[in-house]
């Protein structure tokens, strides 16, 4: 009988829009991390209309990113970690879908959310939130949960505290090594040596 009254309550909003409005991060969810660095967060989403599954709601995908990314970049600056538009230490972000699901008394929103940095990683985060409430609530705090996973992802606090002028310089120095090789001006195992000195010094 409740799957029914829920089913034909979801059926009314048929055409509506959930607009993603993460909540702010709790205490404790983010564990110890402080960086002097700043990195440019890119919204990389560009789908402006797409259900959330196993829904009839619709979801502006770019703007959910652009939400995302707003909480982001807050709580990284409460960790000394600037945003820099001209950094070219860059991380793309893209909220990619919400999945809803129900239960008893509740319903439940699962958040995907995409992460690219400009050496070439991509890592997906999801993460999800039960509510009693309802599904924009559910889908909220999921939201807020998967960004807390994002920061407190090993690699992702390996990124932001690198150091990106030093990264691009030898990425620089492989890519005019390679050249170097094909063209025939050193040998086979002078490439290789020197390719080896290079991610040593890395």
């Amino acid at each position: 009988m409740r799957n029914t009254i829920l089913f034909l309550f979801i059926i009314t909003l048929s055409g509506c829009s959930y607009s993603a409005k993460p909540y702010p991060m709790k205490s404790g969810m983010v564990t110890n991390f402080r960086s002097n660095s700043s990195i440019n967060i890119v919204n990389e989403q560009d789908i402006q209309s797409a259900k959330v599954e196993n829904s009839l709601l619709n979801v502006d995908l770019h703007k959910a990113t652009e939400s995302t990314i707003n909480l982001l970049e807050s709580e990284l600056n409460k960790k000394g970690i600037k945003n820099n538009k001209d950094s070219k230490k860059k991380i793309f972000v893209s909220v990619e879908n919400f999945y809803f699901s129900d239960y008893f008394m509740v319903v439940g929103c699962t958040s995907t959310i995409k992460v690219k940095t400009s050496d070439g990683t991509t890592k997906t985060f999801q993460e999800h939130n039960n509510s009693g409430i309802g599904l924009a609530q559910a889908c909220n705090f999921a939201i807020t949960k998967t960004i807390a996973s994002i920061i407190n992802d090993e690699y992702i606090r390996s990124f932001i505290n690198s150091d990106s002028s030093h990264q691009i310089n030898h990425r620089e120095k492989l890519a005019k090594l390679k050249e170097l090789f094909k063209e025939g001006l050193i040998t086979k195992e002078e490439y290789d040596s020197k390719r080896g000195d290079i991610i040593k010094s890395i």
